[in-house]
């Protein structure tokens, strides 16, 4: 996926089957693709959080766990009343994000520890 503003590419990101999230950032535009070809964008308008923490996702119910595993290396797991739904890491010297989604609910970390979620429409 490529995004455009005012006919000018301002960057692109892929998925496919061995990277099956992505996403990008432009100044809090947050862009994620799955390998499906479903897009989301929301504009994050606040840091939600840094480093290690814990905090409540766009849907209210879901709770991200951030921990640190090294500089610009961090992991988020998430759950759901007691229940582990899935994590996702954020590396350094990779892409600067971890994605990924559970049902509507979509997750970028990046690399810093900071969470943006989104909770979007089913799939087409």
């Amino acid at each position: 996926m490529e995004g455009f503003t005012n006919g000018s590419s301002f960057g692109s990101i892929e998925a496919g089957p061995a990277k099956p999230y992505a996403a990008g950032n432009l100044n809090g535009l947050i862009t994620a693709l799955d390998n499906n070809g479903n897009v989301v964008s929301w504009i994050q308008r606040t840091s939600q959080g840094s480093g290690p923490h814990t905090q409540k996702l766009a849907d209210g119910k879901t709770v991200a766990k951030v921990s640190k595993l090294g500089p610009q290396h961090h992991k988020a797991t998430f759950s759901l009343g007691g229940d582990v739904l899935g994590s996702v890491e954020a590396p350094a010297g990779g892409t600067p994000y971890g994605v990924t989604r559970i049902g509507t609910l979509w997750i970028v970390l990046d690399i810093d520890g900071g969470i943006a979620s989104y909770v979007g429409p089913a799939d087409q």
